[in-house]
This record gives structure tokens, C-alpha cells and sequence, in this order.
């Protein structure tokens, strides 16, 4: 069982990739939008953005829930119209969450730790509700994405790990769908700040969901 364990393990990563190399295609696949969006629109901006998310839901049974973890990302954002815009961005997110599960003798209990990452990949569509004539944008939307996470068991015997391998997995994907509401404040011909609320719901074999917020700047590009 344990030699099967590790074998679907390796055949997993290997198929998906660890998550440092999603990163990279991550990243990758937001910079190949800059020419594309360049040509198609002006207005492009590309920037950063940093945001807490507090989600309900735990990765299995026996462990802590998600609560509040860092965000880290880029974006691009993509006018299509004087008020109609889609923005893509890619974050990724960590957190140690504590769990206890049964030992390897009977009637034992461990007390151990996961250490969970998640990278994310999103589309969205935002509409602009103020005319835009002015340096103040309030603007809606929603959309959806797909998440890439990884299971570390950590501070638990060998025997234990395995086992929890074998019942909960090590990695899972899943689709989020959001909707969001946001304020950005122009700062001369080139910069611009934004604050931005979403709630979440992200399916897949880690259940979660909740509310995230952000702030950020963009760097208008043409």
C-alpha cells in the first residue's frame, strides 16, 4: 500500500508539475497577454497586488480550518470598451495548518502539521458604474478560475504520512467562481492604486470559500 501511495504520488506530480513549475506557466501565460492586449486595446495596465483572504472549510477531516492566509499576485487588465474590461491575474497563497489523526497503534493520536500552497489563475470581467472622465473608477464584475493545490504532511511518523497520502491525496484542482466590487484612483498618466473586495467559492477536494480583499498598482502600459 505505501509503494502504491508514493507510486500515484509521482505519477501526479510528474502529470501536473510541482507548484513552483506552475508558476512559471502562470506567469508566463500573464506576459504573453501583454502584446495581444496591446494591439487590441488602449488603456492596457499590468501591475501587482497583495490581499487576506479568510476562508471556511479544512483539507480533511482532523484538521484545522483555513481561516486567514496571504495573497500575493499579478494582473493584467484588458479594456474592451470606455467601461467594459477583463482582467487576468495569477496568485499564489501558503499556509501551516495544524491536524491531529489516528496513530500507528491503536487507540494513539498524532498531532501533526500540512503545509498547503495554492497558485490560482483567473479571468474576470469588470464594468465601470462612473463615467470615465475622471481619475476615480468604481467598477463590478465577476468571473472564474482554476486553482493548482499541494499537500505537505509534516511532524508526523513516516508511517502516519503515508497513510494520509493514501486517503486525502497530495494535490487537487478545482474551479473558483467570484464576484467582486472595486475602486481604482489614477495617480497622473501612468499609475494607478486599487482596493478590491471578492467573494469566493472554490470547488474541488478542498472545499473552500469566503470573502478576500486586495490592494494594488497598476502601471498603465501604452
Amino acid at each position: 500500500m505505501r509503494e502504491s501511495a508514493r507510486a500515484r504520488g509521482s505519477a501526479r506530480l510528474s502529470r501536473f508539475g510541482s507548484i513552483p513549475g506552475r508558476s512559471w506557466v502562470v506567469m508566463s501565460a500573464l506576459l504573453a497577454l501583454v502584446p495581444l492586449g496591446a494591439a487590441r486595446a488602449t488603456g492596457l495596465q499590468l501591475g501587482a497586488r497583495i490581499g487576506y483572504t479568510d476562508l471556511s472549510g479544512s483539507p480533511f477531516q482532523g484538521a484545522d480550518s483555513f481561516q486567514g492566509t496571504e495573497i500575493v499576485g499579478l494582473q493584467i487588465v484588458l479594456p474592451l470598451t470606455r467601461r467594459l474590461a477583463v482582467s487576468v491575474e495569477g496568485e499564489g497563497s501558503s499556509e501551516t495548518i495544524d491536524f491531529s489523526t489516528p496513530g500507528e497503534s491503536a487507540g494513539s493520536i498524532e498531532d501533526g502539521t500540512v503545509d498547503w500552497s495554492d497558485l490560482a489563475l483567473y479571468a474576470s470581467a469588470r464594468l465601470g458604474l462612473l463615467p470615465p472622465s475622471g481619475p476615480l473608477e468604481v467598477y463590478v464584475g465577476g468571473g472564474a478560475g482554476v486553482h493548482f493545490a499541494e499537500l505537505t504532511y509534516k511532524d508526523v511518523s513516516e508511517a502516519v504520512s503515508n497513510a494520509l497520502e493514501e486517503k486525502h491525496g497530495t494535490e487537487d484542482s478545482g474551479l473558483e467562481w467570484h464576484g467582486l466590487a472595486g475602486a481604482s484612483v489614477g495617480l497622473g498618466q501612468l499609475l494607478s492604486v486599487f482596493a478590491e473586495t471578492r467573494y469566493r467559492d472554490v470547488t474541488g477536494e478542498f472545499d473552500r470559500r469566503g470573502w478576500a480583499g486586495y490592494v494594488g498598482l497598476n502601471l498603465r502600459l501604452d
